[in-house]
Protein backbone atom coordinates (compact mmCIF):
# COMPACT_ATOMS: atom_id res chain seq x y z
CA UNK A 1 0.00 0.00 0.00
CA UNK A 2 1.51 3.09 -1.20
CA UNK A 3 0.44 7.00 0.00
CA UNK A 4 0.00 9.44 -2.95
CA UNK A 5 1.83 11.29 -1.72
CA UNK A 6 5.53 9.24 -1.86
CA UNK A 7 4.44 9.41 -5.74
CA UNK A 8 7.08 11.81 -7.93
CA UNK A 9 5.16 14.49 -9.51
CA UNK A 10 2.48 13.11 -8.17
CA UNK A 11 1.30 15.45 -5.49
CA UNK A 12 -1.87 16.62 -4.50
CA UNK A 13 -2.56 20.36 -5.28
CA UNK A 14 -4.65 22.80 -4.18
CA UNK A 15 -5.20 26.12 -5.62
CA UNK A 16 -7.33 29.14 -5.71
CA UNK A 17 -9.41 29.80 -8.69
CA UNK A 18 -7.70 33.14 -9.22
CA UNK A 19 -3.69 31.87 -9.19
CA UNK A 20 -2.33 31.46 -12.69
CA UNK A 21 -0.57 28.22 -13.49
CA UNK A 22 2.56 29.78 -12.81
CA UNK A 23 1.93 31.24 -9.31
CA UNK A 24 0.68 27.58 -8.53
CA UNK A 25 4.06 25.96 -10.25
CA UNK A 26 6.22 28.97 -8.24
CA UNK A 27 5.06 27.89 -4.88
CA UNK A 28 7.12 25.73 -2.09
CA UNK A 29 4.82 23.69 -1.36
CA UNK A 30 3.67 22.18 -5.21
CA UNK A 31 6.77 20.07 -5.57
CA UNK A 32 7.34 18.77 -1.75
CA UNK A 33 4.91 18.25 1.09
CA UNK A 34 6.10 18.60 4.75
CA UNK A 35 6.20 14.56 4.75
CA UNK A 36 8.57 14.42 1.53
CA UNK A 37 10.61 16.80 3.24
CA UNK A 38 10.09 15.23 6.40
CA UNK A 39 11.78 12.11 4.85
CA UNK A 40 14.66 14.28 3.17
CA UNK A 41 15.77 15.27 6.59
CA UNK A 42 15.44 11.70 7.99
CA UNK A 43 18.30 10.64 5.64
CA UNK A 44 20.50 14.05 5.69
CA UNK A 45 20.03 13.85 9.63
CA UNK A 46 20.49 11.60 12.17
CA UNK A 47 18.81 13.41 14.93
CA UNK A 48 15.78 13.86 12.88
CA UNK A 49 15.50 9.97 13.10
CA UNK A 50 15.06 10.11 16.50
CA UNK A 51 11.57 12.09 16.50
CA UNK A 52 9.24 9.64 15.64
CA UNK A 53 9.18 5.90 14.88
CA UNK A 54 12.08 4.59 12.24
CA UNK A 55 10.28 2.65 10.18
CA UNK A 56 8.14 5.80 9.57
CA UNK A 57 10.77 7.17 7.74
CA UNK A 58 11.28 5.07 4.84
CA UNK A 59 9.09 5.97 1.58
CA UNK A 60 9.38 2.44 0.63
CA UNK A 61 7.46 1.02 3.95
CA UNK A 62 4.84 -1.51 2.86
CA UNK A 63 2.25 -3.80 4.81
CA UNK A 64 1.57 -7.48 4.23
CA UNK A 65 -2.06 -8.12 2.62
CA UNK A 66 -2.51 -9.46 6.18
CA UNK A 67 -1.91 -6.27 7.96
CA UNK A 68 -4.34 -4.40 5.19
CA UNK A 69 -7.05 -6.26 6.18
CA UNK A 70 -6.71 -6.39 9.83
CA UNK A 71 -6.20 -3.10 9.68
CA UNK A 72 -9.20 -2.05 7.49
CA UNK A 73 -11.28 -4.69 9.44
CA UNK A 74 -10.12 -2.43 12.69
CA UNK A 75 -11.31 0.58 11.17
CA UNK A 76 -14.44 -0.52 10.21
CA UNK A 77 -14.90 -1.95 13.67
CA UNK A 78 -14.64 1.17 15.15
CA UNK A 79 -16.93 2.89 12.70
CA UNK A 80 -19.70 1.03 13.69
CA UNK A 81 -18.93 1.18 16.90
CA UNK A 82 -19.71 4.53 17.25
CA UNK A 83 -22.91 3.91 15.48
CA UNK A 84 -24.01 1.03 17.72
CA UNK A 85 -23.06 -2.30 16.12
CA UNK A 86 -20.16 -4.61 15.58
CA UNK A 87 -18.51 -6.57 13.21
CA UNK A 88 -20.25 -9.22 14.71
CA UNK A 89 -23.53 -8.05 14.19
CA UNK A 90 -23.42 -8.82 10.87
CA UNK A 91 -23.24 -13.15 9.13
CA UNK A 92 -19.89 -14.51 7.68
CA UNK A 93 -17.80 -10.97 8.65
CA UNK A 94 -14.37 -11.60 8.70
CA UNK A 95 -13.15 -10.41 12.23
CA UNK A 96 -9.38 -8.86 12.81
CA UNK A 97 -6.74 -10.22 14.85
CA UNK A 98 -6.50 -9.61 18.62
CA UNK A 99 -3.14 -7.88 17.79
CA UNK A 100 -5.03 -4.90 15.84
CA UNK A 101 -8.45 -4.81 18.03
CA UNK A 102 -7.27 -4.89 21.43
CA UNK A 103 -7.61 -0.70 21.44
CA UNK A 104 -11.34 -0.57 20.29
CA UNK A 105 -12.66 -3.10 22.64
CA UNK A 106 -13.85 -0.91 25.26
CA UNK A 107 -17.03 0.83 25.22
CA UNK A 108 -15.80 4.39 22.66
CA UNK A 109 -17.76 6.81 23.79
CA UNK A 110 -16.80 6.13 27.45
CA UNK A 111 -13.08 5.66 26.27
CA UNK A 112 -13.83 9.08 24.20
CA UNK A 113 -14.69 10.68 28.05
CA UNK A 114 -11.81 9.36 29.80
CA UNK A 115 -9.13 11.09 26.96
CA UNK A 116 -10.62 15.12 28.27
CA UNK A 117 -7.64 16.82 29.59
CA UNK A 118 -9.64 18.42 31.96
CA UNK A 119 -7.24 20.64 33.35
CA UNK A 120 -7.00 22.39 29.93
CA UNK A 121 -10.16 22.64 29.24
CA UNK A 122 -11.08 24.32 32.13
CA UNK A 123 -8.36 27.09 32.25
CA UNK A 124 -9.74 27.13 28.20
CA UNK A 125 -13.55 27.53 29.20
CA UNK A 126 -12.82 30.07 31.47
CA UNK A 127 -10.52 32.17 29.62
CA UNK A 128 -13.43 31.70 26.95
CA UNK A 129 -15.95 32.83 29.39
CA UNK A 130 -14.18 35.79 30.42
CA UNK A 131 -14.19 36.78 26.53
CA UNK A 132 -17.85 37.23 26.25
CA UNK A 133 -19.79 40.01 26.06
CA UNK A 134 -22.91 41.00 28.24
CA UNK A 135 -25.74 39.40 25.72
CA UNK A 136 -23.24 36.08 25.09
CA UNK A 137 -22.73 35.64 28.69
CA UNK A 138 -26.38 35.94 29.57
CA UNK A 139 -27.53 33.20 27.03
CA UNK A 140 -24.61 31.20 28.42
CA UNK A 141 -25.83 31.86 32.50
CA UNK A 142 -29.32 31.00 30.75
CA UNK A 143 -28.10 27.94 29.57
CA UNK A 144 -26.00 26.78 32.51
CA UNK A 145 -28.81 27.21 34.70
CA UNK A 146 -31.17 25.02 33.02
CA UNK A 147 -28.68 22.42 32.87
CA UNK A 148 -28.02 22.34 36.42
CA UNK A 149 -31.63 22.79 37.81
CA UNK A 150 -32.42 19.95 35.09
CA UNK A 151 -35.35 22.34 33.34
CA UNK A 152 -33.58 21.95 29.84
CA UNK A 153 -36.25 20.59 28.15
CA UNK A 154 -37.65 22.41 24.92
CA UNK A 155 -40.83 23.33 24.84
CA UNK A 156 -42.39 23.67 21.52
CA UNK A 157 -44.72 26.05 20.17
CA UNK A 158 -48.16 24.89 19.32
CA UNK A 159 -48.54 26.48 16.04
CA UNK A 160 -46.03 23.88 14.85
CA UNK A 161 -47.19 20.95 16.40
CA UNK A 162 -49.72 18.14 15.17
CA UNK A 163 -50.83 15.66 17.23
CA UNK A 164 -51.44 12.46 16.24
CA UNK A 165 -52.17 8.71 17.01
CA UNK A 166 -51.31 7.47 13.75
CA UNK A 167 -48.07 7.62 11.80
CA UNK A 168 -50.12 7.50 7.89
CA UNK A 169 -52.28 10.23 9.68
CA UNK A 170 -49.48 12.51 10.56
CA UNK A 171 -47.43 11.80 7.13
CA UNK A 172 -51.07 12.25 4.68
CA UNK A 173 -50.89 16.05 7.24
CA UNK A 174 -47.49 17.03 6.54
CA UNK A 175 -47.68 15.66 2.78
CA UNK A 176 -50.85 15.52 1.63
CA UNK A 177 -51.18 14.01 -2.36
CA UNK A 178 -47.02 12.88 -2.08
CA UNK A 179 -47.44 11.30 -4.78
CA UNK A 180 -48.73 14.11 -7.15
CA UNK A 181 -45.62 16.17 -5.40
CA UNK A 182 -42.89 13.71 -5.68
CA UNK A 183 -41.25 15.71 -8.28
CA UNK A 184 -41.34 19.56 -6.62
CA UNK A 185 -38.43 20.42 -4.56
CA UNK A 186 -40.17 23.44 -3.18
CA UNK A 187 -42.68 20.81 -1.80
CA UNK A 188 -40.45 18.67 -0.22
CA UNK A 189 -38.08 21.53 1.17
CA UNK A 190 -41.11 23.36 3.09
CA UNK A 191 -41.83 20.58 5.13
CA UNK A 192 -40.89 18.20 7.60
CA UNK A 193 -41.19 15.71 11.17
CA UNK A 194 -39.15 15.76 14.08
CA UNK A 195 -39.02 12.92 16.00
CA UNK A 196 -37.06 12.58 19.47
CA UNK A 197 -35.65 9.05 18.42
CA UNK A 198 -33.68 7.74 16.04
CA UNK A 199 -36.43 4.60 15.83
CA UNK A 200 -39.19 6.82 14.95
CA UNK A 201 -37.57 8.63 12.29
CA UNK A 202 -36.71 5.36 10.76
CA UNK A 203 -40.42 4.11 11.25
CA UNK A 204 -41.27 7.43 8.99
CA UNK A 205 -39.04 7.40 6.82
CA UNK A 206 -39.93 3.57 5.80
CA UNK A 207 -43.45 4.63 5.59
CA UNK A 208 -42.95 7.72 3.39
CA UNK A 209 -40.47 5.78 1.16
CA UNK A 210 -43.31 2.85 0.80
CA UNK A 211 -45.87 5.33 -0.36
CA UNK A 212 -43.41 7.31 -3.10
CA UNK A 213 -43.84 6.76 -6.44
CA UNK A 214 -40.93 5.14 -8.40
CA UNK A 215 -37.92 2.79 -7.60
CA UNK A 216 -35.93 3.12 -4.34
CA UNK A 217 -31.94 2.29 -4.54
CA UNK A 218 -30.34 2.35 -1.39
CA UNK A 219 -26.32 3.55 -1.50
CA UNK A 220 -24.04 2.95 1.08
CA UNK A 221 -21.47 4.98 2.36
CA UNK A 222 -18.85 4.83 5.72
CA UNK A 223 -16.46 7.77 5.80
Amino acid sequence: MRLHVHLPGQHTVYYRDDETLVEILERENTSETTLTAWFKANARFPAARELTYEAESNPSYTFTESDIHNIALTRLEAILIRNGFHLTDFPNMPLPLQLFNNHIQQNYLLAKELQYDRDFLKVRAQDTYSRLNSEQRSIFDAVITAVENQSNCIKLPSDICLPSQSINALINSVYPNISFHASDPNYLMERGILAPKNTDVQVINSTIMNIYPGDDNEYLSAD
